[in-house]
């Protein structure tokens, strides 16, 4: 294949070695992948994907930042349309419906700590993480506008619960071949969860704590403003 001169030659073969390890993703494990997969894949001799990314957990990460990207405007366009009656349930199917229909973003979320951060260029982990909470920061902020249970800075913590429940229930729902195999004796299938069951119970207990920690933290302000002399004509 030519070189890519150009910039919209080398944006357009960025997007082809993204697609490219998308689709290997959903054959194979992660860890079975290989560089030289993508690269035979794509057309490329593998010294040119690595001007593209310096090592297999790079290009994945970049998967993953497009997969958050995507999360964060299905959140955005359900928000919009949430009934004014049980806003909070219908909130928590919203976050859970969106997180259990994208199965890649849970895969690659759920290997970002243990797995993609380990083998990265320093600069890549940094630009990452900022533009991650910066996207965070402003969903959470809008999860707050939508919500009104919610206080300040409480939207960016349901976001990040959302994340800790998507990793630690990834694990447990898409267990390996052999623990599959265990969890089908009888005896053991309180064990077996269903993701978007499980998300969803999760996700609403959240959220039903924070609206309780607001509504408490509005209680003690109130009380800490209320006038002297009426506590003592109370009393």
């Amino acid at each position: 294949m030519k070189r890519a001169r150009h910039i919209h030659q080398k944006v357009e073969r960025r997007k082809n070695i993204l697609a490219t390890a998308l689709g290997l993703l959903e054959e194979l494990p992660f860890q079975d992948i290989t560089m030289t997969q993508v690269a035979e894949r794509t057309g490329l001799v593998k010294g040119t994907l690595y001007l593209y990314f310096a090592t297999k957990e790079e290009l994945f990460l970049e998967l993953l930042r497009d997969q958050f990207h995507g999360w964060f405007w299905d959140l955005e366009a359900g928000l919009e349309s949430l009934p004014r009656r049980g806003r909070l349930e219908a909130a928590a199917r919203l976050l859970a419906d969106t997180t259990a229909a994208r199965h890649t973003f849970r895969r690659l979320l759920g290997i970002l700590h243990g797995v993609l951060e380990q083998n990265l260029p320093e600069e890549s982990a940094l630009a990452f993480r900022r533009e991650l909470l910066a996207r965070s920061l402003a969903m959470g902020a809008l999860l707050e506008r939508h919500l009104a249970f919610l206080a300040p800075g409480q939207g960016f913590r349901l976001l990040l619960h959302s994340q800790a429940l998507i990793i630690g229930l990834q694990a447990m729902t898409e267990p390996s071949d052999t623990l599959r195999q265990v969890l089908d004796h009888p005896d053991l299938a309180p064990l077996k969860l269903d993701f978007g069951q499980a998300f969803l119970e999760g996700i609403l207990d959240s959220m039903i704590g924070l609206k309780t920690e607001n509504k408490r933290s509005r209680h003690r302000t109130a009380g800490a403003q209320q006038d002297p002399s009426d506590s003592e004509a109370q009393s």
